[in-house]
């Protein structure tokens, strides 16, 4: 055989080797999947009815959910597929992104379609308008709902109490929108929108600290909800509010703080700092990440600011009331910043004393 015979053997031999991979390979993994489909997850649960993929999503300008291709394997199993190719029957409306996000862009409908070899899967999206709001808050019951939709909120100072903010679309669907709505307070010394509260939910809390009258206006998709908000002291005890009536001891010795305890949708705030540095805690402050630490022998507590999720040497604890800035003092729930540290917590409703001992 000839040099130029060898050569023309050696090209033919890697031509079948670098065309094997694109296309044989390709044709067993779709001899594999028995078909593909579409899996709609969205973050919180902040859709009613849950979008799915069966049926039309609806999205307004600006939301999102998460689009999944999932493919069923001959042998049964279920798995995520990320190599596949999108086609959008009109990307003005819509678009996905590389994380799966699909997000409506402008009124209108279009229709997103994955291939993977043979197999294609379809959804129709409708991207509405929203033509209403509506403002739940927990717990009042002093609320009034003027003709213009002007919601007027009577409440105690330093109180919080939990909004919810629902958008209702043109084709019906409910979103929750509650921490994606922009929110402004005419005099925020009186009260202002804070994104605490339980993210599970995606609610907000409003936040009232001195008595006086504000004006707060959530705003999203060329649509306002004003709230008239008016806080006065506490009317059981007019000479005092809540806060200063919960007194917290420490091995029965009375603390007390720069920045007293509040009430957080019924769950005690107190400083976290001032806690754990009595229970013998060394605390740092990150300010980029907005992270405290505390450390104490071999236990370490992380928590941000504005989570529901804090760490304990990397486990996991879930709290019932997210962490805030208050007075550039990180407060969060008595019974977590306690208990964190291996201590018990005890509250006696009579006297309205927080007892922690250790």
């Amino acid at each position: 055989m000839s040099i130029r015979s060898k050569n023309l053997v050696i090209i033919l031999c890697l031509l079948i080797l670098v065309s094997f991979p694109m296309s044989g390979l390709a044709e067993q993994a779709g001899l594999d999947i028995k078909s593909i489909y579409f899996s709609v997850s969205e973050q919180y649960q902040l859709y009613e009815p849950k979008p799915t993929a069966g049926e039309t999503i609806s999205l307004r300008p600006g939301g999102n959910v998460l689009l999944y291709p999932r493919a069923i394997y001959t042998n049964g199993e279920d798995k995520l597929i990320s190599d596949v190719v999108w086609k959008i029957s009109d990307p003005q409306v819509v678009s996905i992104d590389q994380d799966f996000m699909l997000k409506g862009i402008k009124e209108g409908t279009a229709t997103v379609a994955a291939s993977y070899g043979s197999h294609t899967v379809s959804v129709e999206v409708a991207v509405n308008p929203v033509v209403q709001f509506l403002a739940d808050l927990y717990p009042t019951d002093a609320d009034i709902i003027k003709e213009d939709g002007t919601v007027t909120v009577t409440m105690n100072k330093d109180i919080g109490m939990s909004l919810t903010l629902n958008a209702f679309h043109a084709s019906g669907v409910k979103e929750n929108v509650s921490r994606v709505a922009k929110w402004e307070s005419k005099n925020p010394d009186v009260a202002y929108i804070a994104a605490t509260g339980n993210p599970l939910k995606g609610d907000v809390t409003l936040l009232s600290f001195n008595e006086g009258e504000t004006e707060i206006t959530a705003s999203l998709n060329g649509l306002t909800q004003k709230f008239e908000v008016r806080v006065g002291p506490n009317e059981n005890r007019p000479t005092e509010n809540v806060a200063d009536q919960i007194t917290v001891k420490i091995n029965g010795v009375a603390q007390v703080y720069d920045q007293p305890p509040v009430i957080m949708n019924g769950r005690t705030l107190v400083p976290l700092r001032g806690i754990f540095e009595a229970l013998g805690a060394n605390v740092s402050w990150d300010g980029q990440t907005q992270t405290v630490t505390a450390t104490k022998g071999g236990t370490t507590i992380q928590l941000k600011i504005g989570s529901a999720i804090a760490y304990k040497n990397d486990a996991v604890i879930y709290l019932d009331q997210s962490s805030m800035l208050i007075n550039d003092r990180t407060m969060a729930p008595v019974r977590f910043v306690s208990e964190a540290l291996g201590a018990n917590v005890d509250w006696d409703e009579i006297i309205r004393t927080v007892s922690i001992t250790k």
